[in-house]
């Protein structure tokens, strides 16, 4: 779903007799309901889980304190 949001599209109906290869979806009944025009939206929680991960790490916690506390002493480093 996430491919395809980024393109622009017309999803067109086509009826048992027009479609040769009709799936179940297409031999469903018409109908005029807004429920056919729910969008679901990936939810992205890759910085959520890295943050949890380097908080749990010990090696990067006491280099970010020392970073902190000195950061004259590691001018390759910056925190923001």
């Amino acid at each position: 779903m996430a491919r395809l949001m980024g393109y622009d599209y017309e999803v067109h109906y086509r009826s048992d007799s027009h479609n040769q290869a009709a799936d179940a979806l297409s031999r469903l009944p018409e109908t005029n309901s807004s429920l056919s025009l729910i969008l679901s939206v990936p939810t992205l929680t890759f910085m959520e889980e890295l943050h949890k991960q380097l908080e749990a790490n010990s090696e990067y916690t006491t280099l970010r304190q020392a970073i902190r506390d000195a950061p004259q002493d590691h001018p390759q480093f910056s925190l923001s």
